[in-house]
């Protein structure tokens, strides 16, 4: 992403051994990291069908946190954010369907 994700916390999903001898844990960000995540993240994602809702980290990357929100909190982001770049993947031509559509 190119984005500092230092502080950023999210919900365990799933943990795999992608590469021998290395665990990844895949986890869903919460609500305020969610909010922290910058428009150009998102848009950048969006354009590459990457899913930005989520992220893999090695597990000496990953430290244990206590949840800061509510799941709920974290569906109610992901629709907000999702409507507003609902047209990013179509590069160009989405920003300005999503232009006319916000007029």
């Amino acid at each position: 992403m190119g984005t500092d994700i230092g502080g950023w916390q999210g919900r365990v999903t799933e943990i795999k051994s992608i590469q021998p001898g290395k665990m990844t844990v895949m986890f869903q960000w919460d609500s305020l990291s969610l909010k922290r995540m910058p428009a150009s993240a998102i848009k950048r994602c969006e354009e590459k069908g990457l899913d930005w809702t989520m992220i893999g980290q090695y597990s000496e990357e990953v430290k244990r946190a206590e949840p800061r929100d509510a799941l709920e909190d974290v569906d109610a982001i992901i629709d907000e954010l999702s409507a507003q770049h609902a047209w990013d993947h179509l590069g160009k031509q989405g920003r300005r369907i999503q232009l006319y559509i916000n007029r």
